[in-house]
Parts: structure tokens; C-alpha cells; sequence
């Protein structure tokens, strides 16, 4: 297995937030790849979220609905590896967020529900609050992503 620099990441979706963090995760010094279902002209914007997928291990979904957050991730399935960290921004029903979980730790990866607290403003200030459910070892490797557009990351 080829690992990827750890100076990478992903963001699914480019909405009010997404591309907030994208920006925010950029002045940090990470590389990041982008992907959104509207091409967007963004730096590092790819073809599809496989790609994104394909050249991050963490990757963060800021997706607009429930239909949207289980699209994506059917779509991804296939290139999910054991190494992958898929974090769950969108604010989605309770089932939604578990047939999330199920469908990446299908796949063999590791999902964290990850809901926010915060603005557009919050989230281009790199202020934004993270309330991360799942293995503590998944918020480890995720959690210099993370932490740069946060004020808090906090595992529940």
C-alpha cells in the first residue's frame, strides 16, 4: 500500500461551509482536493469524489441533505480503504447518519459523525466547533484536519 502524505485532505462539497473550510484548511498548509456535484472554480477541484477519495486519506463531506451524504458515499464505496477517515458534517437524521456509518465501515474505512457549531463567518475565521463521534483512533488521524478550521474539536 502507497501511503499519502499526511499534509493532504478532501472536502466534499462546496457549499457556505465547504468551501470555507477548504479555504481554511488551505491557509494551514494542507494540500487540498475538492470535489462538488456543481463544478465549482476552485483550486485542486477534481473530476469526481472518488478522486478526492483516491488522493486523501481524511476526508470531509459539508453535503447539503440526506439524499445527497448517502449518493456520495455509495459512490465512493469502492475506493474506500482501511486507512480512509470520512467525516460527516451535514446535519442529516439520526438513521441517515447511521447508514453512513455502515456504508464506509462496509467498505472497511472508519466514519466520524462529525455535526458542527458555527457561521459562514465562524467557518472562514477557522472557528468552527466539532462534535466527533466515533473511534478514538479515527479522531486522532482526523483530528489535525480538524482542528484546522476549529476553536474546539471535541470528542463525544
Amino acid at each position: 500500500m502507497i501511503r499519502k502524505p499526511k499534509n493532504r485532505a478532501g472536502v466534499i462539497g462546496l457549499g457556505p461551509i465547504g468551501s470555507k473550510a477548504a479555504a481554511g484548511l488551505r491557509a494551514a498548509g494542507f494540500s487540498v482536493y475538492v470535489w462538488n456535484r456543481t463544478p465549482r472554480a476552485e483550486p485542486n477541484f477534481l473530476g469526481s469524489a472518488v478522486e478526492v477519495v483516491d488522493l486523501c486519506e481524511v476526508v470531509q463531506r459539508f453535503l447539503p441533505h440526506d439524499a445527497a451524504l448517502i449518493e456520495v458515499l455509495r459512490t465512493v464505496g469502492a475506493a474506500l480503504r482501511p486507512e480512509h477517515v470520512i467525516c460527516g458534517h451535514a446535519t442529516v437524521a439520526p438513521d441517515t447518519a447511521r447508514q453512513a456509518a455502515a456504508l464506509v465501515e462496509g467498505c472497511g474505512a472508519r466514519y466520524l459523525d462529525a455535526p458542527f457549531a458555527g457561521s459562514r463567518a465562524d467557518a472562514e475565521a477557522r472557528r468552527l466547533a466539532y462534535f466527533v463521534g466515533g473511534a478514538e483512533e479515527a479522531v486522532h488521524a482526523a483530528r489535525p484536519v480538524l482542528q484546522a478550521t476549529a476553536r474546539r474539536v471535541i470528542h463525544v
